[in-house]
């Protein structure tokens, strides 16, 4: 992944996180109180991924795998990922300024994080994250550990036994309280993060993150907070979920406006 498009993606996310969570979303609350756990997010959706697979030996285990819905999960992932190493900035640059300081002078407010992000933070997180993708030898030396421990599993367990890694990691991220064991735990995900897409399902991250970024924004302005968006739509006569329906009309024109004439066909049905 390159610099131009890391730096689009970061500053994307910045954006729809401001958007649906007030400013101060880095350091773990919303505008409302309520508490953020990007750690949480990660193995709660990697579970969702695992069940994009039938892997349950009671029921359904001829069923094929829900390969629409492992990029859907996958790019969601890719959201909290993203949020997750904002988050890990954030507090970074407040541990550095208490132990520069001495003090809470530099904690950032609601007026001066977007300052803070567009002077400084946004390109010092695209280079962290390039930092990790390009740390070869660290990248071996984790992804040569997961197969070794996976050599006597076969079929669709393997690739389940790495998101596994992924969701074991995240709940590491979610219980430690540690900013360098965070900063730790954060770059094995992104690593086993990027090898499960070019290794295991191969995903155009841009094009699909593009799409599920306006979904996100067009569920915010539908009532996704309050409760009251629907998100079973109708498409060919058939019930799904909206994250379907956006992966049919990705290459529209203007998606916002496409998502917008079926979802009015759901409320009026």
């Amino acid at each position: 992944m390159n610099k131009e498009l890391l730096e689009t993606l970061l500053s994307q996310q910045m954006e729809l996180n401001t958007n649906i969570s007030g400013p101060l979303w880095p350091f773990g609350k919303t505008n409302k109180g309520k508490t953020i756990n990007w750690g949480r997010t990660v193995y709660m959706e990697t579970a969702e991924l695992i069940d994009s697979y039938p892997w349950k030996h009671w029921k359904g285990i001829e069923n094929n795998i829900d390969i629409d819905n492992v990029g859907i999960e996958l790019i969601d992932l890719w959201h909290f990922i993203m949020s997750m190493g904002i988050e890990v900035m954030f507090n970074v640059y407040v541990q550095q300024g208490k132990e520069r300081y001495g003090s809470d002078q530099v904690y950032p407010n609601e007026q001066n994080v977007p300052f803070i992000w567009e002077k400084s933070l946004k390109e010092e997180t695209v280079n962290y994250f390039l930092k990790i993708f390009e740390n070869e030898e660290m990248k071996k030396r984790i992804i040569s550990d997961i197969q070794k421990k996976m050599e006597d599993i076969s079929g669709i367990d393997k690739e389940i036994f790495i998101f596994e890694e992924l969701m074991s990691n995240g709940i590491l991220y979610a219980q430690t309280r540690d900013i360098e064991e965070k900063y730790m735990y954060f770059a094995t995900i992104v690593m086993i993060f990027d090898y499960i897409i070019t290794n295991v399902v191969n995903l155009d991250i841009e094009k699909v993150y593009k799409g599920k970024s306006i979904l996100n924004q067009f569920r915010q302005d539908h009532g996704y907070k309050e409760g009251t968006y629907i998100k079973t739509w109708i498409l060919d006569s058939k019930e799904v979920e909206d994250n379907v329906v956006m992966l049919r009309l990705l290459d529209s024109e203007n998606l916002y406006e496409e998502l917008e004439k079926v979802y009015k066909e759901v409320e009026g049905s």
